[in-house]
């Protein structure tokens, strides 16, 4: 089983139903076999991640997009039958980041590190991928 769900039409149906401006969120999610994949495309280009207060900004971003994209996908699957289809399945936070120099690598890393103390047993795992 392989489904690409409309995740920007249910989240903002989720906002206008709990009268919420945007909620931040992934950009989409993929559930196939045993892993509910939420994917948040990622761009660096042109941003200066050595900055301490860009980089904090840019972690805190995605820990809300984490938390949000679980928050309406709970919301989702306990509103519909699709609950007993994605019970125990793997959540996985993809960042699917477009290219970015090599000397970011480090700093990308320690981005990944971080994320993956804000799973708090809400994900599974937090990875990320080139574009």
């Amino acid at each position: 089983m392989k489904e690409k769900l409309k995740f920007e039409e249910i989240a903002d149906e989720f906002s206008k139903i709990f009268k919420q401006a945007s909620i931040s969120r992934c950009d989409y999610l993929l559930i196939k076999n045993e892993e509910i994949l939420f994917i948040e495309v990622t761009k660096f280009k042109g941003k200066d991640l050595s900055n301490p207060q860009k980089y904090s900004k840019e972690v805190i971003e995605n820990v809300k997009k984490m938390w949000g994209s679980l928050t309406v996908f709970a919301w989702y699957v306990s509103n519909t039958k699709f609950l007993e289809e994605v019970e125990g399945k793997r959540r996985i936070y993809i960042l699917l980041i477009e290219k970015f120099e090599d000397r970011y690598s480090r700093i990308v890393s320690n981005m990944l590190k971080i994320l993956k103390r804000y799973k708090n047993g809400g994900f599974d795992d937090i990875a990320f991928k080139r574009k």
